[in-house]
This record gives C-alpha cells, structure tokens and sequence, in this order.
C-alpha cells in the first residue's frame, strides 16, 4: 500500500460516495492514499480504517449518512467558519498545507433534504453563498453534484447555470479541461446506474481555479470493474501542487 501523506506542497484529494457501510469499504479508500477525502453517504464517525483518516466535518441529518471530509492524521485542517448547516449538503474546510487551500465539498441532494426554500436552484444558492471563499481563488470545489449538463432542459439548464456560476469566478470543470470533451458530451462516469458499465454518467465534478491547472499533476476516475462492488460510484482523485502565494 502507498503511504498517506505527500512532500511539500503536493496534495491528493479523493472524492467518492461511498454508498453507505463506510467501515467495510474505508481500507479501499486508503489504498488510494487521499491526504484528504470527500464522502457522500458516509457515517458521522470519528474516524476510518483505524484512524488512517480522520474527521475534518460532517454534515447531514441521518448519522449514518452524510456528507464528510476527513484527513490524514497530521494535517492540519478544520471546516471554514463561512459554513452554513443550513445548506444540505455543502461543507466548507480548510487545509494549511503551503499556502492554504480550501476545500468546498459537495454532495448535491438537489431533490431531497430539508433545506428551506425551493427544491430547484439549491446548488446556486449555495454557489452564491460561498461566493467570497471562491474569490479568493485558492479553493478546490468537489463531490457528488447529482448533476450533468446532458440534463439540461430549455426551462432549466440547471447545470450549465453551476458551470457558468463557477466560470464566472474563475473556475473550471478540471475534467472537461483535462480531457477536451465537452459538457454533456463525456465519455467516461463517474456513477454507474443501478452499476451498469454501459450506463455511466458523469456527476462527481471537480472545479478548480483556472490558473491553477498547470499545477495538476494526476487527474483520475476509478476503474469500474474495481470500484462498483463497493458503490455505484467510482472515486475521483485530484492531485496538484498548491501555489504558495
């Protein structure tokens, strides 16, 4: 197995919904050495794999599935102050390694969840609210979206309305820029419908500020024939260099 942990400035964020029973599957999830993970559906626990990673935050109402960011023992990271529990299902962390970075998780219960106000347009408003931590140009947004522009109507281009959002602060799609395709156009998935290998689609994002992409130095989404006995979804890894000013 490949150490946790990476020299300098390096860091290796995973995202995956984990699908639930997060106490049988947290070994796979350390064999990808996250220094930091994003899990939907994961259980408010204090820690995985035998304190392997450790919880930075956890958000949701069912203890047994939520939205969590845990860490590498040693990292020093904490949930940002800007955090609003209110809006299921998007937290906020911050991580001091080099020069700081943010990390806003998602897991976008665009049909479900108690937030109030109207079911559509929840991941915008919590766009919007996050605002100011997008400005500072130093933050990684990533998770499950449950979003995909190929979904997009004429009365609701919801997801394109998320990628203009984020366009508008700076951010880019790092998949769609690392790979060319356009959005809605993907040839590979991220969750697997009813797990699938013909009905892939991509719904786990990661947006990163756009002067950042030449800092990326590993960009994946799991291999479903490795992955879909665990989840319906396969983890995507992020690994870049933060920029120390």
């Amino acid at each position: 197995m490949e150490s946790l942990g990476h020299p300098g400035s390096l860091i290796r964020v995973v995202a995956w919904n984990i699908n639930m029973a997060a106490e049988r599957k947290a070994s796979r999830l350390v064999e990808l050495a996250p220094d930091v993970a994003v899990l939907a559906e994961v259980a408010n626990v204090p820690e995985l794999c035998g304190g392997a990673l450790v919880r930075v935050g956890w958000a949701g109402r069912n203890p047994r599935k939520g939205l969590g960011v845990f860490a590498r023992p040693g990292l020093v990271a904490t949930v940002d102050p800007s955090w609003d529990p209110v809006r299921e299902w998007f937290l906020p962390s911050h991580v001091e390694l080099a020069g700081g970075i943010d990390i806003l998780a998602v897991w976008a219960m665009n049909h479900r969840g108690q937030e109030p106000g109207p079911r559509l347009g929840r991941t915008h408003r919590a766009l919007d609210h996050y605002g100011p931590l997008l400005a500072h140009n130093r933050t990684l947004v990533i998770g499950d979206f449950n979003d995909n522009a190929r979904w997009d109507t004429p009365r609701n281009p919801a997801f394109a309305r998320t990628v203009g959002m984020l366009a508008d602060a700076a951010y880019v799609s790092l998949y769609h820029a690392w790979t060319g395709e356009a959005q809605g156009g993907e040839t590979a998935g991220s969750l697997y419908w009813y797990r699938h290998g013909d009905r892939a689609y991509l719904v786990d994002h990661a947006f990163l500020p756009a002067a950042w992409l030449p800092r990326v130095r590993r960009f994946e989404l799991g291999d479903p024939g490795r992955w879909l006995h665990d989840s319906d979804h396969v983890p995507l890894i992020v690994e870049l260099d933060i920029p120390v000013d």
